[in-house]
């Protein structure tokens, strides 16, 4: 179940507009780090296609930036095993319910995370969470500690310890682990490193 894994493994790598020919690699080096789930972005490269090349490297897989029912669909009918929006889009919700698949609603204020959530989003993407940081997180769960929060936007190896210690269920991570400069450079060996210094961290 994603439920369960998303509890024990609280890390998930953000792939957005990498290249199709790239994500075997960096699937293997997500893995090999002990990165367990992973977001492809629908305005990344093939990414309906890239669903299943990132599933042969033993992760998880779901598909965000997603906007609208049709391509919540389209995303499960091609293997996404949870659904992600940058807001709250409440036909995605509504698909995500009717096809079993777990969806992570974007919002930010606690009026938005309010409504994502009791519209059915298993949980809520607070995004961007950057310049708010970890004290947000906890603010929040003070009133709305019932709803499952995953902070994305800013999280890094410096500060997913204290976003997980405030309340957060799980963390999108993108930039600080998916270096572009890196994987053009087929330097997934510090990809590799990362993704093992990211789960420590989480665990730590």
């Amino acid at each position: 179940m994603i439920h369960d894994l998303i509890q024990t493994n609280p890390v998930i790598a953000i792939i957005r507009k990498v290249s199709f020919e790239k994500l075997p690699p960096l699937g293997q080096a997500l893995a090999n780090g002990g990165i367990k789930l992973a977001e492809i972005t629908m305005d990344s490269e093939k990414a309906l296609e890239g669903i299943q090349v990132l599933k042969e490297q033993q992760l998880r897989v779901g598909v965000g930036t997603v906007l609208d029912a049709e391509t919540a669909r389209l995303a499960i009918l091609h293997g996404a095993e949870f659904l992600i929006t940058p807001c709250v889009r409440l036909d995605v919700i509504a698909t995500g319910r009717r096809y079993n698949v777990p969806v992570m609603t974007g919002a930010l204020t606690p009026t938005e995370i309010l409504q994502a959530y009791e519209a059915g989003s298993d949980y809520v993407k607070v995004f961007p969470a950057a310049n708010l940081g970890p004290s947000y997180i906890k603010d929040v769960k003070g009133p709305l500690s019932q709803i499952p929060l995953i902070p994305t936007g800013g999280v890094n190896v410096e500060n997913i310890g204290r976003f997980l210690q405030n309340g957060a269920t799980a963390v999108g991570v993108g930039g600080s682990l998916i270096d572009k400069k890196r994987i053009e450079a087929d330097d997934f060996a510090t990809i590799e490193k990362w993704s093992r210094d990211l789960v420590a961290a989480a665990k730590g």
